[in-house]
């Protein structure tokens, strides 16, 4: 018995295919609302701020604010030198929410502007730009060793630009914050007579370490702006440099 297919006639239906979906065209993704990203960047740039001031008065604070300088600036020199003036709890909590405290801001801009927001971070800063190009491609395969290995902001926006679910995101970064607050205490522990001398050291000259720390503060900050835009000015600025909309739905918002 040979197996005859279905064939359409002029009385039958044949099922039509449904259309394939459209992707979503880049140019799609954008901020919920003008307020919404506003307070975003607002959030960034007051982060910003703090560690740029952290960077100057570091000299002041290590040895008699050392909390304060933890709150404001957790670059790994400041968590190294700061580790051993800290009981666990303060520097674990503290530590914790400062450096958890830009990642979902940059993860929401990598969702807001996907890939535009890689190239507008290669106009600013070539070198990281570079870097998040080298790494999409891991990301795609490891996105949850990459994240909890390095929960940087950079890292934190390709999250955002891949797609990579909002809790897991949440959840890695966490565990990536505290093993790196770990290693470095475990460090500060090992080596604690040398940090020890260097704290010495920079309560001893201060006012010194300042003026060094303000005019290599005040180089970057010009550098950066010969270069293009600063860190706030490029915040400001980032839907004019993608070519994207100046907000979401709400374009007629405060």
């Amino acid at each position: 018995m040979s197996y005859r297919p279905a064939t359409c006639t002029v009385d039958s239906r044949c099922p039509v295919p449904e259309p394939a979906a459209t992707p979503e065209p880049p140019s799609s993704r954008r901020p919920p609302s003008r307020l919404v990203r506003d307070a975003t960047f607002g959030a960034v740039a007051v982060l910003v701020v703090a560690s740029n001031t952290a960077s100057f008065l570091w000299p002041q604070l290590v040895d008699r604010r050392p909390l304060l300088l933890l709150a404001m600036n957790a670059q790994n020199r400041y968590l190294t030198l700061v580790t051993n003036s800290l009981d666990a709890w303060e520097y674990y909590l503290v530590g914790t929410l400062r450096l958890l405290a830009p990642d979902p801001f940059f993860y929401l801009i990598g969702a807001w502007y996907g890939a535009r927001a890689i190239t507008w971070m290669e106009r600013r800063t070539p070198g990281v730009g570079q870097s998040l190009r080298a790494l999409e491609q891991l990301f795609v395969r490891a996105r949850y060793v990459v994240v909890f290995v390095a929960p940087n902001n950079p890292v934190c926006l390709l999250a955002g630009v891949s797609g990579m679910a909002w809790v897991p995101f949440l959840v890695v970064s966490l565990a990536g914050t505290i093993a790196r607050l770990a290693l470095f205490r475990i460090f500060g522990d090992v080596f604690s007579e040398p940090i020890g001398s260097v704290t010495s050291f920079v309560g001893d000259n201060r006012l010194p370490l300042m003026a060094l720390s303000g005019v290599a503060l005040a180089w970057s900050l010009l550098s950066g702006r010969r270069k293009g835009r600063g860190d706030l000015e490029a915040l400001r600025h980032l839907d004019d440099d993608l070519g994207g909309p100046s907000s979401g739905r709400d374009d007629t918002g405060p």
